[in-house]
């Protein structure tokens, strides 16, 4: 317990050393790369992400054709047990439309606030990676700091299991949460909808198929695949970055430019037009449907400028939504959680919205009493 390999000073000052600022047209929440001693620099890599990209460059990761089998079982995506407390794990295999079981991981925290939605996490892996041994341990600690119930579904990959599998199981997933909520622990009957990256396009998926209900009470998208055309975005002068930096973020973004085919050509695999709303929410035909969504991104990561331009364009349509930007950070921080600092703060900041769920939901409560 308690193993990250960093001081928690970098914590505290990632959670109260925040600044509003407006980049690339989108005001959002910005958090500076900490231990810079009280001055923060906007355009340097965080030396946590420096150290792992230079581990990727001597490897020369970025040189070596796609393999799944690489992807699946990468060893450096190490994480730490950060808890203080006990959190208990169930694990369930949940049949999903009398079709199919899907493996279920269930963490409930010692002193289970009830009040508290439960959060559902998607991970991502371009839809073709991701397991729990790669996520555990975030959830175990969401669970812990917001006193509450995180599932954790392995739905079916690609390129085994096209689109729409991992949607079918996303939707699998929310129908059985809500019809045992109170057994997993809740009373509240509304969901917290969470996943990174292809986790969180999964959940737009699912945004668009619930469109006729409200249960779902709030979404976190972190570094969220949101269209498919992702090129169409790319200009890196809309990166910052110092010149003793630029090689450590030009890599990171050059990678995922890289990866792009592999993604429509195992998911999609032809199956759908990749702007149909369903899995490009930049077409969505009725923006009433968007739930409160906090945007959780990192500053040298393609899928942000992503994420910029869907900001913008939703509000225009009055959309609630709230952008979160960690600087010096790439794609993908949330897997080394224990290492890189913004890890472990992007699940606080995840842990809060549970918690200011709960109390929405009691002030409703009381309010109709």
């Amino acid at each position: 317990m308690e193993q990250r390999q960093y001081s928690h000073t970098l914590i505290e000052e990632l959670q109260t050393k925040t600044m509003r600022k407006v980049i690339n047209g989108v005001e959002e929440i910005v958090k500076p790369v900490p231990g810079q001693d009280g001055n923060p620099k906007l355009n340097i890599v965080d030396p946590h992400v420096k150290m792992i990209i230079q581990k990727k460059i001597d490897e020369g990761i970025g040189d070596k054709p796609f393999s799944l089998n690489f992807d699946r079982n990468r060893p450096e995506n190490i994480t730490y047990d950060l808890t203080t407390s006990p959190v208990k794990l169930d694990e369930k295999l949940v049949e999903i439309d009398g079709d199919h079981y899907i493996d279920t991981f269930i963490y409930s925290a010692e002193n289970l606030n009830h009040a508290n939605p439960i959060l559902i996490y998607f991970h991502g892996g371009a839809f073709m990676t991701g397991k729990i041994e790669e996520f555990g341990e975030q959830m175990k600690f969401i669970a812990e700091q917001a006193k509450s119930t995180v599932i954790f579904p392995h739905y079916r990959l690609a390129p085994e299991n096209p689109y729409p599998a991992a949607i079918d199981d996303a939707m699998g997933i929310i129908n059985w949460v809500k019809a045992n909520h109170q057994q997993l622990g809740s009373d509240n009957e509304k969901i917290i909808l969470a996943g990174d990256s292809a986790g969180a396009s999964i959940i737009n998926s699912c945004i668009v198929r619930l469109h006729n209900t409200s249960i779902i009470a709030k979404a976190v998208e972190l570094y969220p695949a949101i269209d498919n055309d992702m090129e169409k975005y790319y200009k890196w002068s809309k990166f910052d970055v110092c010149s003793k930096d630029e090689k450590y973020a030009k890599n990171r973004v050059n990678r995922m430019l890289k990866s792009l085919p592999a993604f429509e050509n195992n998911y999609l695999h032809h199956k759908i037009d990749p702007r149909d709303e369903i899995v490009n929410l930049f077409n969505l035909r009725d923006w009433g449907k968007l739930p409160p969504i906090t945007f959780i991104v990192n500053q040298y990561d393609l899928l942000t400028l992503v994420t910029e331009e869907f900001v913008k364009k939703a509000l225009e349509h009055n959309a609630d939504l709230k952008v979160i930007k960690y600087m010096g950070c790439d794609h993908g921080s949330l897997n080394f959680f224990g290492t890189e600092p913004q890890a472990e703060d992007m699940c606080l900041e995840i842990a809060k919205i549970i918690i200011e769920s709960s109390n929405l939901n009691e002030s409703t409560c009381k309010s109709k009493n």
